[in-house]
């Protein structure tokens, strides 16, 4: 990260400068060391007008500025309001300068360290940064009410999308009222239940609707996972794809060629992972937010994931306790939401209807409680006659903001495709 992030100096200024801004709170949690160069005068004309209960504004801000001498830094004042900001993310801006100045103070401790090698002065300084940095403010109910309506009101005007994405499924867009940022969806089920097809099948409809999404694959390839979305769009049956020479056509090839070109231009990005652990994951998704804004991503599947060097000697349980808090905490830093491909233990087996139920998931207790919803993906076994063949539950046992119970979806396990039945036919 650039230890000067001026864009981001600029954006909290203007934060600072919104008339709906609760100013007082913000300026206890914005300190100064945040600000380089110019932005630093900025930042004290805007302190002292508030301390002198004045108008905090364009107009006001500029005159100040003149009446102390420092008429240099109008050019550069003028580029703070832009009009491109986004007041309720004043957190954002904050949290990124936090980490600049980080960057900056360790190098200049480095930097003095080199100098005079006092090693008491450096080890003292960097201590001074951490108590500092770790100087939690807290924030009042009242200001969490304010920010929550300011981005409300964002997304009425149209200056901020609605941050709900949701599934294209219908029957569980009902039940589970889409994903929100920050949110740690787990799928789960038993081995050839159709797990990994409603993951896909919900990327690629997020996609399709222009919400940029990651999907990260640890156990297939990257080509075998093209070839389900090839059998998806084109409605072509899988096994095709394992013998083309007699079983696609000419006429099959173009068409594939012609659904293939649907992807274009789509926010669809597939991470091929082998032996992938949680800070290359967390790697990838920051990367792919930077440079495409990604909203969520998904990850195939759980049991897959490499614990950490510390936990490699810690039994599966600690492992994969940690592993599931680990998880959580990329949703909340990264502020996407992130839906986890589970397996589940044999314990289904035993069971008179054997559906799915929370206890089932494998090796940990954890994911209970992290998890903000938990849904189980399962299709009627053969001896259940009374059921439709192509008939899926997904059976939500947890939801954190809306309800419980069975989205019945239609599953089409040989074109790779999940969707809604048609009205009556269920």
């Amino acid at each position: 990260m650039n230890p000067y992030h001026l864009t981001a100096e600029r954006r909290l200024l203007s934060c600072l400068m919104d008339q709906f801004t609760n100013r007082a709170v913000l300026l206890l949690q914005i300190p100064e060391r945040l600000f380089t160069g110019n932005h630093v005068l900025v930042y004290r004309a805007i302190e002292s007008l508030h301390r002198a209960e004045r108008p905090v504004d364009l107009v006001a801000v500029h005159k100040h500025l003149i009446d102390n001498g420092q008429a240099h830094v109008i050019a550069e004042f003028v580029d703070i309001l832009d009009g491109n900001t986004l007041t309720s993310d004043w957190k954002v801006y904050a949290s990124d300068l936090n980490e600049a100045w980080k960057q900056r103070e360790e190098q200049r401790i480095m930097d003095e360290l080199a100098h005079d090698r006092d090693i008491p002065k450096a080890f003292a300084r960097y201590q001074s940064m951490q108590a500092i940095e770790t100087n939690a403010t807290e924030t009042t109910a009242h200001e969490l009410a304010k920010t929550y309506l300011m981005n409300m009101n964002e997304v009425r005007e149209g200056r901020r999308k609605d941050s709900i994405f949701p599934t294209y499924i219908s029957p569980m867009d009902r039940m589970l009222t889409g994903f929100k940022p920050t949110e740690f969806i787990l799928l789960g089920g038993r081995p050839a239940m159709g797990k990994t097809l409603l993951a896909l099948q919900i990327a690629m409809n997020q996609a399709m609707a222009d919400i940029p999404v990651v999907f990260f694959t640890l156990e297939m390839s990257a080509e075998q996972l093209t070839q389900r979305m090839l059998s998806n769009l084109a409605t072509m049956d899988g096994a095709h794809f394992l013998n083309p020479t007699e079983r696609i056509s000419t006429k099959d090839f173009m068409d594939l060629g012609q659904k293939a070109d649907l992807l274009k231009s789509k926010p669809l990005y597939i991470v091929d992972l082998h032996q992938a652990n949680l800070d290359r994951i967390e790697g990838e998704i920051a990367k792919l937010k930077t440079k495409y804004g990604i909203c969520g991503f998904y990850l195939d599947y759980l049991q897959l994931v490499e614990p950490t060097k510390i936990d490699k000697a810690k039994p599966k349980i600690e492992q994969m306790t940690n592993i599931s808090k680990t998880l959580k905490a990329i949703c909340k830093r990264q502020k996407v939401f992130g839906v986890v491909v589970s397996s589940l233990s044999r314990a289904t087996e035993g069971r008179s209807d054997h559906r799915p139920i929370m206890s089932d998931l494998r090796e940990t207790g954890q994911l209970e409680f992290d998890a903000d919803k938990i849904g189980f993906v399962y299709r009627p076994y053969e001896h259940d006659r009374n059921q439709p063949a192509d008939l899926m539950e997904v059976i939500v046992r947890k939801n954190r903001n809306g309800s419980l119970g069975i989205a019945n979806i239609q599953c089409h396990l040989p074109y790779t495709k999940a969707n809604e039945y048609p009205p009556n036919s269920l």
